[in-house]
C-alpha cells in the first residue's frame, strides 16, 4: 500500500507569509499605539502651555475627568444662558427644527 503524502500548493507558502506579514504588521501597530500612549502623551502631558490650560480649567471649575460635560458643575449655569440666549435671538444659531 502505497500512503499518500501531503504535498504543499503553491496558494499553501504565500497564504503562510501573508500570514506573517499580517502578524508583524499588528505588532507594529500595538507597538506605536503603546510609545504613543506611553511616551509621547506623557511628555506633552508634562509640557507647561498644557499644565497652565489644565489648570486654568480646573480654576473654573472643569473636571476634565468628567466623562461627560453635562456631569460639570457648570454645565447647569452654561445650559441656562444658551436656552436664554436662544429665546432672545431665535434666528441666531442655526436650528434642526428651523429646516
Amino acid at each position: 500500500m502505497s500512503e499518500s503524502i501531503p504535498r504543499s500548493t503553491p496558494e499553501q507558502p504565500r497564504a503562510e507569509a501573508d500570514s506573517a506579514s499580517g502578524r508583524y504588521r499588528l505588532a507594529a501597530a500595538v507597538a506605536v499605539v503603546a510609545l504613543i500612549w506611553l511616551g509621547v502623551l506623557p511628555a506633552a502631558g508634562n509640557s507647561a502651555s498644557l499644565r497652565s490650560a489644565i489648570e486654568a480649567r480646573r480654576e473654573r471649575g472643569i473636571d476634565a475627568s468628567a466623562m461627560f460635560y453635562t456631569e460639570l458643575e457648570v454645565m447647569d449655569d452654561i445650559l441656562a444662558r444658551n436656552r436664554q440666549f436662544r429665546r432672545d435671538n431665535p434666528d441666531a444659531l442655526w436650528s434642526p427644527a428651523s429646516l
